[in-house]
């Protein structure tokens, strides 16, 4: 899938932007706070129906504007797909898949797949358990939309499960029993979701890895709260759940907070048998997240049949001269790559011969014959 045609009207800092006929690599270079991440980030609206870093769609509009509208027509070998997502105060957000509208629950994932690289996420090893999840919930939603449906259903059921145990109910309570089922309900079927895409996806970072760092074995393993093999049928996920809140009520109710399900579980990133968190230099650690963002291209590749188109924010200047080199020989020349960056002179020898560049100022963007 390549992105042919994008269209910016009012969106973040572009009062009007058209680019055509894109294809190959694309490196998008200027100053700071000039719109290069705005531009990606329109393109991950597209594929996703929603922002990587936006609290809230009016964030987008353009400032002392109304509204703002973004398109785009992305290709594939047999078929051609434009989407549209537009926002106004007044009507709200708005989106069209080939003229047709589209409600955000039911999602765009068989539409569209991108994969994001931004430099908070060589935090992935060491970071937050939140990053590792979000990783994992995103990889998966690209590839099963009922997935974000359930994703999104437990992210509100249990906002009302911890406000019933903020204000003193017990977990016993019927009122919070309500939101325990619902919670189960969903979480079940993330569970049983996450753990067999790590099945999947574990080997392809392996191989992935073992290009880089011949010698070091790397695996992906899921930790979650609630104790599970990952081949029990849903029925018994549920109850295994069920159980686990049985377990922990007492603690719950003292720590007025849900302490078991999807949002309280963690990945770990393993190497040569040691929890690289821990063990692993900081080298070998960003080696690893080089290894599982390449491994997502693959990953969708494997499970769609369609390549996804690869956004790199001002990732390479976060990255050693090898690192670099490897992850951009491992991108497949098919892939459609756009690339920021502030100064594209030192990358320009592991960048594709047919790269084009395009100077990027206060919402304007300009192609450079030869950068």
């Amino acid at each position: 899938m390549v992105l042919q045609e994008l269209v910016l009207e009012d969106f973040r800092n572009y009062a009007h932007l058209g680019l055509r006929s894109i294809s190959g690599t694309m490196v998008f270079f200027g100053e700071n706070a000039q719109g290069k991440t705005n531009l990606l980030e329109s393109i991950y609206l597209l594929a996703r129906g929603s922002s990587h870093r936006a609290g809230a769609d009016a964030e987008m509009v353009r400032w002392d504007r109304p509204s703002f509208l973004v398109r785009g027509v992305f290709a594939a070998a047999s078929r051609t797909v434009e989407i549209e997502v537009s926002y106004s105060e007044q009507k709200g957000k708005s989106v069209l898949v080939n003229g047709i509208p589209r409600r955000q629950s039911e999602g765009l994932a068989p539409q569209v797949r991108v994969v994001l690289f931004v430099p908070d996420d060589l935090q992935l090893v060491k970071g937050a358990g939140s990053l590792r999840r979000r990783f994992l919930d995103q990889e998966i939603s690209q590839v099963d939309p009922t997935y974000a449906f359930d994703l999104s259903r437990y992210t509100k059921v249990l906002s009302q499960r911890n406000s019933l145990l903020r204000a003193g109910a017990s977990p016993a309570d019927p009122s919070v029993e309500v939101w325990t089922e619902q919670l189960v309900d969903h979480g079940g079927r993330l569970y049983q979701k996450r753990l067999r895409a790590l099945k999947k996806i574990a080997p392809v970072a392996r191989g992935v890895h073992s290009r880089f760092a011949p010698g070091e074995d790397l695996d992906v393993l899921y930790r979650p709260s609630v104790p599970l093999r990952g081949d029990e049928a849903i029925s018994q996920v549920e109850e295994a759940f069920r159980r686990r809140l049985r377990e922990r009520a007492n603690l719950e109710r003292q720590k007025a907070v849900t302490l078991v399900g999807p949002h309280r579980d963690d990945i770990v990133f393993s190497l040569n048998g040691m929890d690289a968190r821990q063990y692993a230099s900081q080298g070998q650690q960003r080696s690893i997240v080089v290894s599982v963002k390449v491994s997502e291209i693959e990953f969708l590749r494997q499970e769609t049949g369609d390549l996804p188109v690869l956004l790199l924010d001002d990732i390479l200047s976060e990255l050693d001269a090898s690192r670099r080199h490897r992850l951009l020989e491992a991108v497949s020349t098919d892939v459609q790559v756009f690339l920021t960056c502030t100064d594209h002179a030192p990358f320009r020898p592991v960048l594709p011969t047919k790269t084009e560049y395009y100077r990027v100022q206060g919402g304007e963007v300009e192609m450079v014959a030869g950068g």
